[in-house]
């Protein structure tokens, strides 16, 4: 985390607030968007800002890109994601999943303190509803 000490704002703590409430792995857009509703006068690039002040304090993590926006968690948790190939979905996936650290950092020369993993496949809705060909 940064030594660095942040001004407290009504608008930043509810950017975090909205980021940290969901499980949605939201893209700046979506928080935009929820933000807004409290503070009707908020700027998308306060948004942006905020989280990316956010990622360099360690207060929330980037899952990655998902249908070319950048999205966040504000869980910060070991865990891993799946990342539905359909529709864009990021589900939390609790169950550790096992990743060889030790024998990675011993056959790299690495020294690798923690790692994440994430799946792509399909959710349980996009399957239920159809959406891909049922024969794989």
């Amino acid at each position: 985390m940064s030594d660095i000490k942040r001004k407290h704002s009504r608008k930043r703590d509810a950017i975090l607030r909205v980021i940290r409430s969901t499980d949605r792995h939201p893209s700046a857009d979506w928080v935009f968007d929820e933000v807004r509703r409290e503070f009707p006068d908020i700027s998308l690039a306060t948004v942006y800002r905020n989280i990316a002040e956010f990622k360099r304090d360690g207060l929330v993590r980037t899952v990655g890109h998902v249908c070319g926006q950048e999205r966040i968690d504000g869980d910060l948790s070991e865990h891993s994601h799946f990342i539905c190939t359909e529709c864009g979905a990021v589900i939390d996936v609790f169950d550790n999943v096992p990743l060889p650290l030790g024998e990675l950092s011993e056959s790299t020369g690495l020294d690798i303190r923690r790692g994440e993993a994430s799946f792509y496949g399909v959710c349980p809705d996009c399957k239920q509803c159809g959406t891909i060909a049922s024969a794989q």
